[in-house]
């Protein structure tokens, strides 16, 4: 794990696991409230035997209201970890620019130096605070009501677990092509940067020549390629 990464590690291994711990539990707290319910209205028999009503309103709401309270919390934890991390990347990458060498910063166009601050940085943050994240949460979730699944319906634990299963091959299967399409993405947004960078350096000029139309078209067909 980088340094970067490690300053987040008991931000993102103590408190969102534990977070995304809790939110299982109280998820499968709802769905025995719920069971119950239903077993109490189709057995009159066992009517006797479950729970008042009111106390099962009054856990289920509870619990309603207690992971509510916990996604709160997780999404505040996950907005602090990803801005957090971005700040950190920033300041490196500032630092990095500020002692590289003047020729090595000469064959790079300001545009392109300037993405990373603008929409990298940004893209990571969101990968961090909600992808990443949700990623950690729902795993420990779909682990955790996997098992309990299992443990009531063996059968239908293994039927979720092998459309789950299913569902990750494929994604697997689509990182390839959606990694290549980010990476041209990516050029295709450093070209556009450079292109308005430039373009602004030069504005008076342009207009001196009349070229704004000019100029348009050939933002028009990096808009283009871009999307």
């Amino acid at each position: 794990m980088s340094p970067i990464a490690a300053k987040r590690r008991t931000l993102l291994l103590g408190t969102l696991i534990a977070a995304s711990l809790a939110q299982a539990a109280l998820a499968t707290v709802g769905v025995f409230c719920v069971r119950a319910v239903f077993d109490t209205v189709l057995s009159q028999q066992s009517a006797h035997q479950a729970p008042p009503p009111a106390a099962l309103a009054a856990l289920l709401l509870g619990s309603a209201v207690l992971a509510c309270l916990i996604e709160i919390y997780r999404t505040w934890a996950g907005e602090k970890l990803g801005l957090g991390y971005v700040a950190e990347v920033r300041t490196a990458l500032f630092e990095r620019i500020m002692r590289a060498a003047p020729e090595a910063l000469n064959q790079k166009r300001q545009g392109g130096l300037l993405l990373p601050f603008v929409g990298d940085l940004t893209a990571i943050k969101k990968w961090i605070s909600n992808g990443l994240v949700k990623l950690i949460s729902s795993s420990i979730m779909l682990v955790f009501l996997l098992a309990v699944l299992a443990f009531q319906s063996p059968l239908l634990a293994a039927i979720a677990a092998a459309v789950v299963l299913c569902a990750a091959g494929l994604l697997n299967w689509l990182a390839g092509p959606l990694d290549s399409a980010i990476r041209e993405t990516r050029a295709k947004r450093g070209a556009i940067a450079n292109f308005v960078s430039g373009s602004i350096g030069a504005a008076q000029t342009v207009r001196a020549f009349n070229r704004v139309g000019r100029e348009l078209a050939r933002l028009e067909r990096r808009n283009t390629a871009l999307m």
